[in-house]
């Protein structure tokens, strides 16, 4: 799953309306809480950010992409509400803090273009749990442990 999302990414195919949202940021968000530990977590984000530097350039922009993920990682377990409330706020804060991280003069020439891609990051990540828990969602809506 996170290949074919990685190579999505990658493409043109998910641009809506002139912005593009982060696919593989919303995923590996997701899978967060459904892993057993950091190691296994981490495998994921090399598998991620291996798909996402195929072109066999350095890519910094995917650095701090997993350098996101991994404080999301850091700090989901703190968060005390529900886990699909939870799962929002990481994909809020983790699209910000991307933006802050890469390029802080994009935030501010280009501020609607980045509040647009936290939208559509945070409807695609509702669309995730509800695909993926579509009639006893309860677990993945209920409260963090």
């Amino acid at each position: 799953m996170v290949v074919i999302v990685g190579l999505m990414q990658n493409t043109t195919l998910v641009n809506i309306a002139g912005v593009k949202p982060n696919l593989i940021l919303v995923l590996l968000l997701f899978f967060i809480p459904l892993t057993a530990n950091f190691y296994e977590y981490l495998v994921l984000l090399l598998v991620a950010g291996s798909v996402l530097n195929l072109g066999g350039s350095f890519n910094g922009n995917v650095v701090v992409l997993l350098v996101a993920l991994v404080f999301a990682y850091l700090i989901h377990r703190r968060l005390l509400w529900a886990k699909y409330f939870n799962n929002l706020i990481l994909i809020a804060l983790s699209t910000a803090l991307f933006y802050v991280l890469s390029s802080p003069s994009f935030i501010y020439e280009n501020w609607d273009i980045v509040l647009r891609e936290i939208i559509y990051n945070l409807i695609l990540g509702s669309v995730l749990i509800l695909l993926l828990f579509p009639s006893g969602h309860r677990q993945a809506l209920g409260r963090a442990a």
